[in-house]
C-alpha cells in the first residue's frame, strides 16, 4: 500500500506479503513437484521493476517483488537440466487498476 510504512495498517501489509509472497510459494511448491516427475514444465512468476532497488512509500511491494526474482533465480538454479524453466517477468509501471488501489 501507498504511504509511509508505519502509516500503513500492518493487515494491509501482511496481505501484499500473503499475495506476492505466500501465495506465490505455495502455488510453486503444488505444481512443480509433478513437473520434475514428467521433465517438463515452465513456471512464469511476475515481479516487477520496482524488485531492483528498494523504494520509499511502498517498501513492502518492493521487497515483495524483490523477493519474488531471487527466488526465480534461485529455482531457475536448482532446476538446470531437470526439463522445468522458471522464468521471471519484471515489467515496469503498467497502466492498471493498481494505481487506484494504492491512491
Amino acid at each position: 500500500m501507498l504511504g509511509q510504512f508505519a502509516q500503513v495498517s500492518l493487515e494491509d501489509n501482511l496481505g501484499q506479503i500473503q499475495l506476492n509472497i505466500t501465495s506465490l510459494t505455495h502455488l510453486t511448491r503444488l505444481f512443480l513437484g509433478p513437473m520434475i516427475e514428467r521433465r517438463s514444465g515452465k513456471i512464469l512468476n511476475v515481479a516487477s521493476t520496482a524488485g531492483f532497488q528498494p523504494g520509499p512509500l511502498m517498501s513492502v511491494y518492493y521487497a515483495t517483488k524483490a523477493y519474488v526474482i531471487s527466488f526465480s533465480e534461485a529455482l531457475a538454479n536448482e532446476l538446470d537440466g531437470s526439463g522445468v524453466t522458471v522464468t521471471c517477468l519484471c515489467p515496469g509501471a503498467t497502466d492498471t487498476g493498481f494505481q487506484g488501489v494504492q491512491g
